[in-house]
């Protein structure tokens, strides 16, 4: 089994297609109005949006979450956490020994997303 599909708030659906697409590389599946949900792809993961749900959060994986970040802040999604290390996976629980970053923004419809990359420990 996997997860294939995460629900999140969305008060305007076209408004938060254009936002994933344009901002996380989304791929438009369908909208189904007046159902009042939309779906995004993000690689293998579909985001469904339902209109009238509360915000929720996710986290994508990136090569360089402050590459990432910085392009997502400069193309006009608000910051909610600065960019910090979150976990020192020393022992390689969650793959290589490495270290986790995380910050987190905003989506149009107040969404949290994580933006998360790993970094190896120095001279690795």
């Amino acid at each position: 089994m996997r997860i294939y599909q995460q629900p999140l708030g969305a008060e305007d659906l076209d408004r938060a297609v254009a936002c994933w697409v344009e901002h996380f590389g989304a791929r438009h599946l369908a909208t189904f109005d007046p159902a009042g949900l939309a779906f995004v792809a993000v690689g293998d993961l579909r985001i469904m949006f339902e209109r009238g749900s509360a915000p929720s959060r996710c986290y994508l994986a990136t090569d360089d979450a402050a590459v990432t970040l910085e392009r997502l802040l400069a193309s006009g999604l608000t910051l909610h956490s600065e960019l910090g290390d979150v976990f020192d996976d020393a022992l390689g629980i969650f793959g290589e020994p490495a270290i986790e970053s995380l910050a987190m923004v905003l989506d149009t419809e107040g969404n949290m997303v994580g933006i998360s990359s790993r970094r190896p420990h120095d001279g690795q």
